[in-house]
This record gives structure tokens, sequence and C-alpha cells, in this order.
């Protein structure tokens, strides 16, 4: 992977991520905070997880102070608080990308569980993206659940208007 690679992906990652909460601030209140029977249950909690998991695994790369875990009394993970605080940690991801010069330099990190890993950042990059790509096919689903037109994040509507 290089770096300008890892810009697009996750460049697509914050622009998906931007076009799911824009339909989902649209929505009737409490819309976005109904269960669907889905896996993280709604749109919010949905949008809530991807947001946790890049925070962590920006941390984990960047190897700065703390974790990204959430601490006790953060939140709550709804679409307020993800409008104001999510776009910086997508910053923090292109910013970081910028800085690497070794994609396939490996990053020691634990997991939520405590145990030991190294993992190459170019996997890392592929991994969050790919785990946001999961997530927003959910909130697509809830989104149409919901009677709403779902945006059109395909990767290659992104390279076709953005990239």
């Amino acid at each position: 992977m290089t770096a300008k690679e890892a810009k697009v992906h996750l460049g697509y990652s914050a622009w998906a991520a931007e076009k799911l909460m824009e339909a989902a601030a649209a929505l009737p209140a409490g819309v976005a905070a109904k269960e669907w029977g889905v896996s993280h249950k709604s749109i919010e909690a949905t949008l809530g997880h991807c947001y946790v998991a890049e925070r962590i695994w920006l941390a984990r790369v960047a190897g700065g102070p703390g974790t990204g875990v959430p601490t006790d009394g953060e939140g709550p993970f709804d679409l307020a608080f993800l409008a104001r605080e999510w776009p910086a940690v997508k910053m923090g991801w292109l910013r970081w990308a910028e800085s690497v010069s070794d994609f396939d330099a490996l990053c020691a990190y634990r997991n939520l569980k405590g145990d030991p890993y190294e993992t190459p950042l170019g996997h890392i990059v592929n991994h969050v993206v790919n785990h946001g790509s999961v997530h927003a096919g959910q909130v697509t689903a809830m989104l149409r659940q919901a009677g709403v037109v779902p945006p059109d994040i395909d990767l290659i509507v992104y390279y076709r208007v953005v990239a």
C-alpha cells in the first residue's frame, strides 16, 4: 500500500460516513435511534460503533497517549455527538496517512481483551475501511427500512466524484 492509496481509501471512508450522517440527520426525530434488528441495533448505534472503532485503531497506529477506548461517562454517541467529534478522527487518519513512509511496517498493539498483536499498517488501513463499509451497508439497509432512499456511497461513485 502506498500513502496515496491509503489516503484515497481513508478519504472514501470519511466521505461515505459523512453521507450516511447527513441521511441520518434528515430522519424524523427518534428514527435514527430506533432498533431495526441489525448488528448494532440502530442507525445511531451502528455509526457510533464505527466512530469508536476508528478512534481505537487510530490511537493504536498513531502511538500517542490513550487507547481510544471510551471512558466512563463518555457519550452517548448520538448523532449530535458524532457530528461534532467524528470529523476530527477522520482528519486524524488522513494526517496520519500523510506521515507514514512504510505501510508494511508493523504496528504493535493489544486488542480489547489485552492480547498482543503486530499487524502491518497497510492491513490496518484496509481493515478500518472495510469495517466501515460493512457497517455502512447495514446503515443503508436501516435507512431503506425507514422508507428513505439512502445515499449512493459505492466506492466507484467516490472515485468518479471525489478521488
